[in-house]
């Protein structure tokens, strides 16, 4: 293969080099937050909408006991926006698991005891209003459903996960405006334990609903269901052709227009995750690291956006045994285009528990820096320039150099 000079993954931190399979990455801030010591867990949860980055610390609270917190940062700088808590707060509510979308910050609090032991909530701040969040319950709660475990929102409609249900699990969307319950949704062949809920993505009127449980009587295999959210039917179920037992198909799930991006970070033991198209439901692209190893835990958590897909791999030996890398892929044609590990990353970090990515910003959970202590922190990279123009602009110079050596 002709190739110019350079390794095919790029690392944060190498100078640009001339390959057609690599973006460059900038560091633009660690995200970090000060105050009380303790566990915090900062970075299990991450998204970005815009101008707006969002981590969630699901144990950071002042008094120890795990009632967690969300965090606003700005893209540009890092600087720390804003710090969202749930109104009356409680211990081991894990308030923490967030979306944004536009003016609204949906927060899930799996913990909160209301109606009953970890029957859960969720919260829907608004930006720009100065009320106090809109509380959401689902309309079937009991104890131990686990309400808001999972959070995702767009175009005013929040979807929130329950995976324990008795049921096997359920989702619910909610007007965001509102607060009002629109529809549960459940799979049309769901069984008990089928932990339907697992995973929630929304965009353009498509729901995607991971369900790590499906399979032959709970054998983990692994399944994930689309659904149109005016009338809460479901479109069609999403499967991996060479799928097997204990694969975890469905732990991870994003949706970016025609495109679904479902994980199953235990397949093979070295994990994957899957690109399909929406309207059919046919699989475009499995993908897997270039150079995958038996512990990375490829595709723990997925985004997409603009057609690129990231994928973490909180597990991966990045800049240490176990410090966890993101990947990216150009989602037309599945190839890798860049790994991404922390300078400063050492064993057991978690980089890569949790990703997402926006336009030209990726951000990445880091949840257990500071191993042993579990402080947490979020890395806000930036794609230069953007992912299309960085990629014409190398193929572009490697054509060059190339036709100089023939």
């Amino acid at each position: 293969m002709n190739r110019c000079l350079g390794a095919l993954p790029l690392l944060v931190a190498l100078p640009l080099t001339c390959t057609a399979q690599g973006v460059p990455v900038e560091l633009v801030a660690k995200l970090t937050v000060s105050g009380d010591a303790g566990t915090h867990l900062l970075g299990s949860y991450v998204a970005l909408d815009g101008d707006v980055a969002y981590a969630g610390a699901q144990l950071y609270d002042a008094r120890l006991t795990n009632e967690g917190s969300g965090f606003l940062f700005d893209t540009a700088t890092g600087a720390q926006l804003d710090k969202l808590l749930a109104p009356v707060r409680k211990s081991h509510d894990r308030f923490g698991a967030g979306d944004l979308d536009g003016d609204f910050v949906l927060i899930g609090a799996n913990g909160d005891d209301e109606l009953g032991q970890s029957a859960g909530a969720a919260y829907l701040f608004n930006t720009v209003s100065s009320g106090p969040p809109i509380k959401l319950y689902a309309s079937d709660a009991d104890r131990g459903d686990s309400f808001g475990s999972v959070v995702a929102i767009s175009q005013s409609v929040a979807l929130v996960g329950a995976y324990n249900t008795r049921s096997g699990g359920s989702a619910y969307l909610f007007d965001a405006e509102t607060g009002v319950e629109q529809t549960r949704l459940t799979p049309d062949d769901q069984e008990s334990g089928d932990r339907f809920g697992d995973a929630v993505a929304i965009d353009r009127g498509i729901a995607l609903v991971g369900a790590v449980g499906a399979g032959d009587r709970g054998d983990f295999s692994g399944a994930a269901y689309l659904f149109d959210v005016d009338t809460g039917l479901q479109l069609s179920k999403l499967t991996a052709p060479d799928g097997a037992i204990g694969d975890y198909f469905g732990h991870s799930v994003a949706i970016d227009g025609s495109v679904a991006l479902v994980g199953a970070w235990r397949d093979d033991d070295k994990g994957s995750a899957y690109l399909f198209d929406v309207e059919t439901g046919n699989l475009l692209h499995k993908l897997q690291a270039f150079e995958p190893l038996l512990t990375q835990q490829f595709g723990w958590s997925v985004s997409i956006s603009g057609g690129i897909a990231a994928v973490g791999a909180p597990d991966d030996f990045g800049s240490g045994n176990g410090t966890g890398a993101a990947y990216l892929f150009d989602v037309a044609t599945g190839t890798q285009l860049a790994k991404v590990s922390p300078a400063d990353g050492v064993s057991g970090d978690d980089f890569g528990r949790a990703v997402a990515i926006s336009g030209s910003s990726l951000l990445v959970g880091s949840r257990s820096e500071e191993p042993g202590l579990g402080i947490g922190s979020a890395y806000l990279y930036r794609l230069v320039p953007e992912p299309a123009s960085a990629l014409l602009a190398m193929l572009a110079v490697c054509g060059t150099l190339l036709g100089r050596r023939s």
